[in-house]
């Protein structure tokens, strides 16, 4: 489906960065701070009197994820030759967005939610610039984890899911609680099965250049 078509009321331009930035993956960032203020209330590490009063808290949190989740779509779209083949409809490869350009604003969306983070608390801090540093290795040579399936697949699962997670969490409690813990080492390791599942077909099927490059 063309650009326009999906995004019929927005001018061209405006389109496309839309669809660089992939709003579909803005829900998981906004859920993760919902999640774990719920979770850090019901484990007794806080209370929905404290969320509520913080509000502005759980907002900032979670538009500072956001904003290094668009970072991550950005950058990862200007920095995969393979999305020629796989990914033909994005606009990227069609031309819309310059792939330098894309890599500008995906790497000062990073440096914007890095900022942000450290004006919160230092482990929030910690957490989102270590996010970038796996999102950096994971798209840039000379390491490009992309390009190596499983170090690519846990890349993504200690990113999406651990590492997410226990930033989510650092706005209301330690990082080193037990239910945070547990709760990361879960959600990494359904991650690790669940790209792994998707990938190795598609692999196997020619979807994407397998020891070379990602399916994504």
């Amino acid at each position: 489906i063309g650009i326009r078509a999906t995004y019929p009321r927005l001018p061209g331009k405006l389109a496309a960065y839309l669809a660089c930035a992939r709003p579909f993956t803005w829900l998981a960032p906004i859920v993760g701070v919902a999640c774990s203020a719920a979770m850090a209330t019901r484990y007794g590490y806080t209370d929905w009197g404290t969320v509520v009063a913080g509000w502005r808290t759980l907002v900032y949190g979670a538009t500072t994820l956001l904003l290094l989740v668009v970072g991550n779509n950005f950058v990862n779209q200007s920095t995969d030759p393979e999305d020629a083949i796989n990914r033909a409809y994005r606009p990227v490869v069609r031309g819309l967005v310059g792939r330098e350009e894309a890599a500008t604003i995906g790497h000062l969306l990073w440096v914007i939610a890095i900022l942000r983070a450290a004006t919160l608390n230092a482990p929030f801090g910690f957490l989102v610039g270590a996010l970038v540093a796996i999102s950096y290795a994971y798209s840039h040579p000379p390491i490009r984890l992309k390009a190596r399936l499983w170090w690519g697949n846990a890349a993504i699962a200690v990113a999406r899911g651990g590492l997410g997670f226990l930033a989510a969490w650092s706005l209301w409690a330690p990082i080193g609680a037990p239910p945070a813990l547990m709760a990361a080492t879960i959600l990494t390791t359904f991650l690790i099965g669940a790209t792994t599942a998707r990938d190795v077909p598609a692999a196997t099927r020619g979807g994407c250049t397998a020891g070379k490059g990602s399916c994504r």
